[in-house]
Order: C-alpha cells, then structure tokens, then sequence
C-alpha cells in the first residue's frame, strides 16, 4: 500500500526530474518556433512546478501540417479496426503503467487529492482508451431499404484533422476522453491542453509515444487558447474540434470555424454550483461541492 509519505517522496523526485515540457509534433518532441515559454504553478504552493514550451502560431501550423500529412498517407486512417483497437489497449497498459506518476504529478499541476486522482481519474483514463478499443471493432450502422434498382448503403469513415481542447480541472481523465474515441475512429488529432494544468498531456503523450503509433497520428502543442487555440481551429486543414470550457469561449470559437465549415463537439459552461451564506456549515458545503 502506497502512504502518503511515499507519495510526498514520489512527488518531489519526479517534480527534481521533470525536464522542460515540450511540443509533440509529428513524431517528435521540439521546443516549438517561438522560443516562448510559460510557468506550470503548483495551485497548493504557488511555487513554478514546470516550464512549459509554447507552440505559438507557427508550432499550431506545424502540428496541422504533421496530423493532415499522417491522415492522408492511410497508415492509421486506413488501419484495420482491429489494428487500431491494439495500439489503443497499449496507450492503456503504459498509463496503468504510469498510474503513481500520473496521480502524483497531476496532484502537484491542479491541486486535486490524490486520493480522487489515480481511481478516479487515472485508472478510468486507462479504461477509455479499452473501452473505446472495442468500440473501434464495433462500428456498426442501420442501412434502410429502397425500391427498384436503387442501392442504399452507409460507410463509416474517419472525419480527418481533430483539434482537442481540454480545461483545466480534470485534464488528464478528459484529454483521454476526447483522445480516444478520435484515435478509434482513425481520424490524427492534436491535443491543446489549458496552460493552467499542461503536464498531464505531456504524460500521456509520453504514454501514447511508447505504444508506437505513426507520427503525427497523435499531436500536442502548448501555449494560450488565444493564440494557439484560434490558430487551430481557424486552420482550413482541421475537419473537427471538440472543446471543453466556458460559453463564451465555446460561441467564439465556432464563429472562427464557421469559415470552413468544421464539425463541432462542445461541453460548454459549469453546473451546481453552490451559494454559501454567512450562516452556513462552511465543512458541509465543501463537501457537497
């Protein structure tokens, strides 16, 4: 059983070792053309846990470039259902791998207990990336009959280019949830995580890197959702975005994928929330909160 003293000693070793956070484009991981860089923050310490690389626009157009290239040249668009669903069970194995690394990093970037971390957020990260496996082998679809000499059928393709944007709370179980099932489709994808909380993206890029998928099939950039995240979503060679985070932003980014028509999945705007008067049982509310 892991106590929380083998976790403080976990932490600040990984934290000692943890090297800068670099882009993952194409296969390989680069500082990106900026040179800019931004400060991970430990929310419990206030104390900078990472340096982070910015992509910027010139890495954002890079990553596209790498994700259209890997979708055209078939090597996981057109792979085997069955193909794809094992390199999708081996993106799981490396994070069941990582599980005590992942928790305790992700504690230290968002200030999330531990606790809630590995089972709930680590492990079920593990179980999308199965979960979604089988599903890639199960792509089904109703094909309704029509008279005379007509023929009516329905074929599943992958979309293209999928740009993945994720908040801040909870990253590493949403990326997983957005990665996933983009990856199981055979669409090539790019990851743009909030800068509030980058480094479990570079964990699981990390994890994705050990399961050898085709460069550029699987892509992470850095850096702020006004600049790098408009630069992706704007890019005439993006098919899809899928975001996670606030209203506006949300309305604002579909207006700048308007232009080229994309498809849209969006989780927009926060629920419950709670109002605590003066007279209230402060531990209580926590608690429901």
């Amino acid at each position: 059983m892991t106590t929380t003293t083998d976790y403080a000693a976990l932490s600040k070793r990984l934290l000692d070792d943890l090297p800068p956070l670099q882009n993952y484009i194409g296969g390989e991981w680069t500082p990106g053309p900026t040179g800019e860089t931004f400060m991970s923050i430990n929310p419990a310490t206030n104390q900078p846990i990472a340096t982070v690389h910015s992509a910027g626009r010139a890495g954002a157009q890079q990553a596209v470039i790498a994700a259209r290239e890997a979708f055209e040249s078939g090597a996981w668009s057109r792979m085997p259902a069955a193909d794809r669903a094992r390199a999708l069970r081996r993106i799981a194995e490396q994070i069941r791998k990582r599980a005590d690394e992942i928790s305790v990093l992700e504690t230290s970037d968002t200030g999330i207990p531990i606790t809630q971390i590995r089972a709930g957020q680590v492990l079920r990260a593990a179980d999308n990336f199965d979960f979604f496996a089988e599903m890639a082998t199960q792509i089904t679809g109703e094909t309704f009959p029509v008279e005379g000499t007509f023929l009516n059928y329905t074929v599943h393709k992958p979309v293209g280019v999928a740009v993945l944007i994720t908040p801040w709370n909870t990253p590493f179980m949403l990326e997983t949830w957005k990665v996933a099932p983009a990856l199981a489709a055979g669409n090539t994808c790019i990851l743009k995580p909030a800068s509030w909380s980058p480094i479990s993206a570079y964990l699981l890029a990390k994890a994705i890197e050990e399961a050898d998928l085709p460069p550029g099939t699987f892509n992470l950039v850095y850096g702020s959702g006004e600049t790098v995240g408009t630069a992706l979503v704007a890019h005439p060679e993006v098919n899809l975005v899928s975001f996670t985070g606030e209203t506006t932003t949300g309305k604002q980014l579909m207006r700048t994928g308007a232009e080229t028509l994309k498809r849209f999945s969006m989780e927009l705007g926060g629920k419950s929330p709670v109002i605590v008067f003066a007279d209230a049982d402060l531990d209580r509310a926590l608690d429901a909160a």
